[in-house]
């Protein structure tokens, strides 16, 4: 049995870059920051509060993960990142200067909107629909 998603990996132009996005704009907290010398530097985010799942942000070393860089999901979402209020953060998000390919719009599985990343990783902003009995799907 698997219990848990520890690490999603999001290949990045620039960790220098993509850092105070996920931070500073959406948020997010550094859980680890390890790297020196020749090494690779291993990044990941998360949520504030939330220890788990960890976003690595990886940078893309060669030829074939920069081509991958805004497109390792295709068209789709690699991230999808659940708000209480869609219209409110689109809105705190667009005047933060982030770059959103749709307006939120309703689904019938909620309230949701497309943004980038400053690599062009396409991430979801997502507001569940509330279901029969109060709660919130996710």
């Amino acid at each position: 049995m698997i219990p848990d998603v520890t690490h999603v990996t999001v290949l990045v132009d620039d960790q220098y870059e993509a850092l105070p996005f996920y931070t500073e704009t959406l948020g997010f907290e550094i859980r680890e920051d390890i790297g020196t010398g020749d090494d690779p530097r291993w990044v990941t985010v998360a949520p504030a509060g939330a220890a788990f799942p960890q976003i690595a942000l990886i940078e893309a070393g060669t030829a074939r993960e920069r081509v991958r860089v805004g497109t390792q999901a295709a068209d789709h979402t690699v991230l999808v990142l659940r708000t209480e209020d869609c219209q409110q953060a689109y809105e705190r998000l667009r005047n933060r200067g982030v770059t959103f390919r749709d307006k939120p719009a309703e689904k019938p599985w909620g309230t949701e909107a497309t943004l980038e990343d400053p690599s062009g990783n396409v991430l979801g902003l997502f507001e569940p629909k509330t279901v029969i009995g109060g709660s919130n799907a996710g």
